[in-house]
């Protein structure tokens, strides 16, 4: 057995139609799936048609459908069984799963950054070219001083953004 495979009791709430059509509902519990289904095939090659299952698994009921005439519901939870039997033996690596989806998430990631480098190096250009337009234009009013200190302090913001960006970035892909 896997490590880690869990075995879950259930118990199996059923119905059944015995050789003289009477009507007897019985339970059996606290055993696997494979023991249970075994128990079932039992009591129906003694006579009895199975007319209604329900299973009791870790606190869900679950009703299995089937046709009162006939019980063919067993190979169809057989194959359920062994399929998930299958994915217990044979698991997926995650590994593989987490290397595929961290490379996909590395790509855009490295495309937000460019993208947002490519952006903050369009506001720094145009915090730029105001700052040189101020310092052109406004020569003797009484607010230059002010408003060239708030446009120096807007570009040396936006330029330490930029940098930032680079930087994680680098470091990203370094």
């Amino acid at each position: 057995m896997p490590i880690g495979y869990v075995l879950l009791a259930m118990m199996f709430f059923f119905t059944t139609l015995d050789s003289d059509d009477q009507v007897r509902e019985s339970c059996f519990g606290e055993v696997e799936l494979e023991v249970g289904l075994g128990i079932l095939d039992d009591i129906i090659a003694l006579g009895h048609r199975l007319v209604n299952l329900t299973i009791l698994e870790a606190g869900r009921l679950s009703t299995i459908p089937m046709n009162e005439v006939e019980t063919a519901y067993l190979p169809t939870l057989r194959r359920l069984q062994s399929a998930w039997q299958q994915l217990l033996t044979n698991p997926v690596k995650i590994s593989v799963l987490y290397s595929q989806r961290l490379l996909e998430l590395r790509t855009r990631r490295i495309r937000r950054h460019q993208i947002c480098i490519a952006h903050l190096e369009g506001i720094v250009h145009q915090a730029e070219r105001r700052l040189q337009y101020a310092f052109a234009t406004i020569l003797r009013q009484p607010h230059r001083r002010r408003m060239l200190h708030q446009l120096e302090a807007t570009l040396k913001r936006h330029q330490q953004t930029l940098i930032t960006e680079q930087a994680s970035l680098q470091r990203f892909l370094g």
